[in-house]
């Protein structure tokens, strides 16, 4: 028999959701591995809050002149080079980047019946993990269901990957509800992937935007507890 969804699935972001300049040697881990695979290329800075790993190294890659093809070529060697040297990098204690209240937050939400926890990141999933570990929130969060930059190069394409693998652990068919799922953010490009998918959605302003440019969101958050308030919310609806 087909279960029914015990409630909100809850989709978090990481970087400016949950910590905050907590990706210097993520960056410089995509970099290094840019470089041992393609050279010694002239890279100019590209836009990366609320990107996936793949379409950061794509958009390096082409503004060094490289083509599509070319990118394609290499990209699962460049991206695999790239999470072996974090995993080498990644800094022992990155527990000084959480945002304030998260930790409070996540150990609520995880006590709550009425909500499924998951990740929604641009990071490569490796990374991810490796990052939250780092930070002290991986008990939390892990493991649990999530779509990463692994998943699909455009961001786009991860809720319904993370509404399938929900659905799945809780032996649904399909996917998890639109209507059921909150994704929580703090870019306009976490907007644009709940809404792509039909979800709703939390804008944080703890991140890279101003409130200015996260006013299609359902909810702007400044604060963790303003998450829990916003989440209780959509589950009494």
């Amino acid at each position: 028999m087909r279960q029914t969804p015990p409630g909100l699935l809850v989709l978090l972001d990481i970087d400016g959701t949950l910590v905050w300049r907590a990706s210097r040697a993520h960056a410089q881990a995509v970099v290094s591995a840019i470089h041992e695979v393609h050279g010694e290329l002239t890279l100019a800075p590209v836009e990366a809050a609320g990107f996936t790993d793949r379409r950061i190294v794509r958009a390096m890659l082409l503004q060094a002149g490289l083509t599509n093809a070319q990118v394609d070529q290499d990209m699962e060697w460049l991206l695999a080079i790239a999470a072996r040297t974090y995993e080498e990098t990644c800094p022992v204690d990155l527990s000084d980047t959480v945002l304030p209240g998260i930790p409070e937050l996540l150990a609520e939400l995880c006590r709550d019946p009425g909500l499924q926890l998951g990740l929604v990141t641009g990071n490569l999933e490796s990374i991810a993990h490796r990052k939250l570990t780092a930070a002290g929130l991986s008990r939390p969060l892990l493991p649990w269901v999530g779509a990463y930059g692994s998943d699909a190069e455009d961001r786009n394409r991860l809720v319904p990957v993370a509404q399938e693998r929900a659905a799945a652990l809780h032996g649904m068919a399909g996917r998890w509800p639109s209507d059921q799922t909150v994704v929580v953010g703090d870019t306009p490009h976490d907007i644009a992937c709940a809404r792509a998918a039909g979800a709703s959605v939390i804008a944080v302003t703890t991140g890279a935007y101003e409130r200015d440019a996260l006013t299609d969101a359902d909810v702007i958050a400044d604060s963790a507890t303003e998450i829990a308030a916003a989440l209780s919310q959509f589950a009494a609806a």
